[in-house]
C-alpha cells in the first residue's frame, strides 16, 4: 500500500517560510559583491604599483645615463677651459694692444722710440689656428741702462705675455740728453697668437 503524503501543517509551513526568510536575510547581510569588488580593486592596485615601479626603475636608469653623459660633457668643457687658460697664460690670446703696450713700457723706462712700433703678421700655422705677429721698434741715442730695463719690462709684463725678443741690434750712437754715450737699438719682438 501506498502511503498518502503527509500534509504539512500551517506551523510547519510557517517554520519553513521563516527558515527561508532567515536564510535570505543572512545572505543579504553577507554581500559577496563587496568582497569581489574589493578583490578586483586589490588586484588592480597591485598591477598599477608594479607598472609604476617598472616605469620608475626605467626612468631612474635613463636619468642616471643622462647624468653620466652630462658629467662627461662638463668634464670635457672643464678640460678645454683649463687648456685655454694655459694658452692664455702663455700669451697666445689675441691682443691688438701689444704695440701700444711696448711703447708705454719704453716711455715708462725713459726710452724714446723713433716713430711708432711696427706691427706685421708673419707665418701662420693653419693646423694650429695660430699666427705669428712681429713688432719692430727703433731707438736713437738712448741710455743703455734704460734700454735694458725696457726690454726686461717687455719680457716680464703679464700684459705682454708670450712676447719674445727675436732680434736685437745695438750700434753706438751719439750722446744722450745727459751727455753720456748713447746707443741706437733695433728690436724685433715676436708673438704667437690664436687666429
Amino acid at each position: 500500500m501506498i502511503d498518502a503524503p503527509a500534509t504539512s501543517s500551517p506551523t510547519d509551513d510557517a517554520r519553513l517560510e521563516l527558515a527561508m526568510a532567515a536564510a535570505n536575510a543572512e545572505r543579504a547581510n553577507k554581500p559577496r559583491w563587496i568582497i569581489v569588488l574589493g578583490s578586483l580593486l586589490l588586484i588592480a592596485s597591485t598591477i598599477f604599483a608594479l607598472a609604476s615601479f617598472s616605469t620608475l626603475a626605467g626612468a631612474k636608469g635613463q636619468a642616471e645615463k643622462d647624468w653620466k653623459g652630462t658629467r662627461a660633457v662638463q668634464d670635457m668643457k672643464d678640460r678645454l677651459d683649463a687648456e685655454s687658460a694655459k694658452l692664455a697664460a702663455r700669451g697666445t690670446a689675441r691682443n691688438d694692444r701689444v704695440g701700444a703696450q711696448i711703447e708705454a713700457a719704453a716711455s715708462a723706462m725713459g726710452v724714446v722710440i723713433s716713430g711708432s712700433v711696427g706691427d706685421s703678421t708673419m707665418a701662420a700655422a693653419s693646423q694650429l689656428k695660430m699666427q705669428q705677429r712681429q713688432y719692430t721698434a727703433h731707438t736713437l741715442n738712448q741710455d743703455p741702462e734704460n734700454i735694458f730695463r725696457w726690454l726686461i719690462a717687455t719680457q716680464t709684463s703679464p700684459e705682454m705675455a708670450g712676447l719674445e725678443i727675436s732680434r736685437l741690434v745695438f750700434r753706438p750712437g751719439g750722446p744722450t740728453s745727459n751727455n753720456t754715450p748713447g746707443w741706437n737699438v733695433d728690436v724685433q719682438f715676436s708673438r704667437w697668437e690664436m687666429k
